[in-house]
């Protein structure tokens, strides 16, 4: 009886299998239908953003407004990499003006100057080095009111260019006293843009002070009787 048993039991598990659904009226999926994930007919693309080869900055340069010298912004393009060395030489040279700046009558005067160094220390102040050379390479002296426009050229540049903060001015590798239009007076310090506001366009000078007349009345002398 066993031997008639199993092959009892193994006919009703076919008989079981055969008897599984099955999907006999299976579709295919059109492809648009497809999740993008899920799409071999797309391809991905990554898309790489290149910096800027040249920005614009700003420089400044001198004008004459009703007898009174003013910095002048006007634009510059440098390559977006430039150092402070590399934006600050736009100033330098023999002719940094195009035709429009001339015929308004902007000046230059960094263009008495040589630029020799440009960096800044950890705090973000500009360590600026120039010298004023004759034709044969010999240092010469510069006149006051000349340096003081050119470091006023100086300080509203440099403190243009992030993170500048100050400024401080090197003639020949040393420390001068330079000219400035500040309260505190010519200074061989650190400079900003206070000692320089009389060059802003915008600068109003303060009224004079007026000092009230006192009048003073004198007697005469008693009369002598004798």
């Amino acid at each position: 009886m066993r031997p008639l048993l199993a092959v009892a039991l193994v006919v009703s598990l076919l008989a079981t299998a055969c008897s599984l659904p099955t999907d006999e009226s299976a579709q295919l999926i059109d492809v648009n239908d497809l999740p993008d994930a899920l799409r071999s007919d797309l391809t991905t693309t990554t898309t790489t953003i290149e910096p800027p080869s040249a920005v614009t900055i700003g420089v400044f340069l001198i004008d004459l407004a009703d007898e009174r010298k003013i910095v002048i912004e006007v634009a510059r393009e440098v390559e977006a990499t430039a150092s402070l060395f590399d934006q600050l030489s736009l100033l330098f040279g023999d002719e940094v003006r195009n035709e429009a700046e001339r015929d308004l009558g902007y000046s230059n005067p960094l263009g008495e100057f040589t630029l020799t160094s440009a960096v800044r220390n950890e705090n973000d102040v500009a360590i600026i080095d120039i010298i004023a050379l004759d034709e044969a390479g010999n240092e010469v002296a510069v006149d006051a009111d000349v340096l003081r426009d050119a470091a006023a050229q100086l300080v509203y540049t440099a403190i243009g260019f992030s993170p500048t903060v100050a400024v401080r001015i090197l003639i020949n590798g040393e420390r001068v006293v330079l000219p400035t239009t500040g309260e505190a007076g010519d200074t061989e310090g650190v400079l900003n843009k206070a000692d320089y506001e009389r060059y802003l366009p915008e600068f109003e000078p303060p009224p004079p002070t007026t000092v009230p007349e006192t009048s003073t009345t004198t007697e005469a002398p008693p009369a002598d009787d004798g």
